[in-house]
């Protein structure tokens, strides 16, 4: 009997002991811990990667329009300077609202974590006016 009541308290203690140091688990959360997890973050970490790649892209395409956009502005207002000089008149102001490009940035683009901020305007289209058709007078013949 008393061989009984030492073992009795002595099993709950050696298993909860075993199962707090982890020798019983759970199979599942050990594969999803060990085996998904790691296999989606980094499949997260790649497409993340795209992300920025196509973000930094996007920002040098945007920059190389508006470089060439103002060297084209600025060759407009010379050939335009350059042909009052010869004509002696005064020097038309040619797309003076253009300014110069952005200088490239040295700070991080874009928290690739977070989704882009699109700002989008819809379309305005002119209501459509479609003729209307007049009713169709019923002839006699139908009308029996």
């Amino acid at each position: 009997e008393y061989g009984q009541n030492y073992l009795s308290d002595l099993v709950p203690s050696v298993f909860g002991a075993l199962s707090e140091n982890g020798y019983f688990y759970d199979p599942v959360q050990k594969d999803v811990e060990g085996n998904f997890v790691p296999w989606l973050l980094s499949r997260v970490k790649e497409n993340m990667g795209h992300v920025l790649l196509s973000r930094v892209m996007v920002d040098e395409l945007i920059r190389t329009v508006c470089d060439k956009r103002h060297d084209q502005a600025k060759k407009q207002r010379d050939a335009a300077r350059l042909a009052a000089q010869e004509e002696d008149r005064p020097v038309p102001k040619v797309d003076a609202a253009v300014p110069p490009p952005p200088a490239p940035s040295t700070a991080s683009p874009v928290d690739p974590l977070e989704p882009p901020v699109i700002e989008t305007t819809a379309p305005t289209d002119p209501p459509t006016t479609e003729p209307v058709m007049p009713p169709i007078p019923e002839s006699s013949d139908t009308q029996q």
